[in-house]
């Protein structure tokens, strides 16, 4: 019916075969706040900011607190061990509508660590937006992307994003 050590059950099968993991990592964040709008600079990435466990969802979760709300990382805490990790980012993208030409904005989770690595970046998801994508200011979309992330005591992934020189991009 389930396994322990010492006084944790790590694992847990119950007669349904319903099987549970209560001591296994994750989370599920939402922004806490209407949008993010930032304006472009050059080909600068932006960390989405915000992010908590708790807004507007009642399904969230920071099982054995991995996420750090202060600066939106999904962090492995020192002695934990190397592990495999699904990470998944969705997001209402909004690009401001050109007048003429193409506007773009990416989503991407971005893998560092403390040794120094930058820009690490494995899963993406791309848009353009065109004058003839109706009236309003922004252009929106749904974009998504996931990875299987090997994160060692040390390593993090964060929900980054940029797009156009110069233009705005919000996030929902």
């Amino acid at each position: 019916k389930g396994s322990t050590l010492g006084t944790t059950t790590h694992l847990s099968i119950n007669e349904n075969g319903f099987i549970t993991k209560p001591e296994t990592p994750m989370c599920s964040v939402t922004k806490n706040v209407d949008s993010q709008t930032q304006t472009i600079s050059g080909s600068t990435h932006y960390t989405l900011t915000g992010m908590t466990s708790a807004y507007g969802n009642s399904y969230s979760v920071n099982n054995k607190s991995y996420w750090n709300t202060s600066n939106s990382r999904f962090e492995i805490p020192s002695g934990a061990p190397t592990a495999f990790y699904r990470c998944e980012f969705n997001v209402l993208f909004g690009i401001t509508r050109p007048s003429s030409g193409v506007n773009w904005g990416f989503i991407g989770i971005r893998k560092d660590n403390s040794s120094g690595l930058s820009n690490n970046i494995s899963a993406q998801a791309y848009r353009e937006a065109t004058n003839g994508m109706g009236t309003s200011t922004y252009v929106y979309d749904m974009l998504s992307c996931a990875c299987v992330y090997s994160l060692a005591a040390g390593d993090w992934v964060e929900p980054i994003f940029s797009g156009s020189d110069g233009e705005a991009m919000r996030i929902h």
